[in-house]
């Protein structure tokens, strides 16, 4: 048995990094409840992804003490949030 909840977050244009952060912190918050934090967004146009590759972004989720499993984009697309993720996947392949 397990558990999931929606902590929302933007996953397209200027605001992504920030909602990104604040939906960790809002986990961060309640990290007795989960064991994983998943972030996943389709596939898109590669400038709609760049959102995913700032370094504050990267910073908190590579230090998250919860592993993180990121599924942005399709096979072709590389962001940094996947570089440092415990996990990488691709969507909807993956």
């Amino acid at each position: 048995v397990f558990y999931t909840k929606l902590f929302p977050a933007v996953m397209q244009g200027e605001q992504v990094e920030d909602s990104i952060i604040r939906a960790l912190n809002r986990v961060y918050a309640e990290l007795e409840h989960w064991d994983v934090v998943v972030i996943i967004r389709g596939g898109g146009a590669t400038s709609d992804l760049s959102g995913f590759d700032t370094y504050e972004l990267a910073t908190n989720c590579a230090q998250f003490p919860l592993p993180i499993i990121t599924g942005i984009g399709q096979e072709r697309d590389d962001t940094v949030i996947d570089m440092v993720a415990h996990t990488r996947v691709k969507t909807p392949t993956a």
